[in-house]
């Protein structure tokens, strides 16, 4: 009867981890990278980014995509990541700026750093780099 009973607990358990975890898949991305499967949470992300499944994200996690998405990027597919990355951080900045501070100052130090990084490069899609905005005609 104890057996039994183990039995259905740990089977419950199992359920209870799996519902959890499939109820918020930025968790579970941000899980796979945790335990190594970086195919797995760049897969989640893509699959969260792609078509108009991105519009409805909130700015919370439009930021925890774009910090994962970043750290991604060190494991291959660097350039697509970093856009990825920017565009997350675009949208969230474009909803809710105040929002994005608050979680930029929420973070570790050094994820801190990247997410600036990555807030620099959104404000570059917007507003495109170009020579004459910091080469000024010399004076002779």
């Amino acid at each position: 009867m104890i057996r039994r009973a183990s039995v259905i607990l740990t089977a419950l358990l199992l359920l209870a981890a799996c519902v959890g975890r499939l109820s918020d898949p930025v968790a579970e991305a941000e899980y796979e990278y945790s335990v190594g499967d970086v195919d797995a949470a760049r897969s989640i992300c893509e699959n969260l980014l792609a078509g108009t499944r991105a519009d409805s994200l909130s700015v919370d996690n439009l930021c925890r995509i774009s910090v994962l998405m970043v750290k991604l990027a060190e494991y291959g597919d660097e350039e697509a990541s970093m856009v990825a990355a920017a565009r997350c951080m675009q949208t969230a900045i474009s909803r809710d700026s105040d929002s994005v501070a608050a979680f930029v100052r929420a973070l570790p130090v050094d994820e801190q750093a990247q997410t600036v990084l990555i807030q620099q490069l959104s404000n570059s899609i917007d507003q495109p780099f170009t020579l004459t905005d910091t080469i000024s005609e010399p004076n002779y």
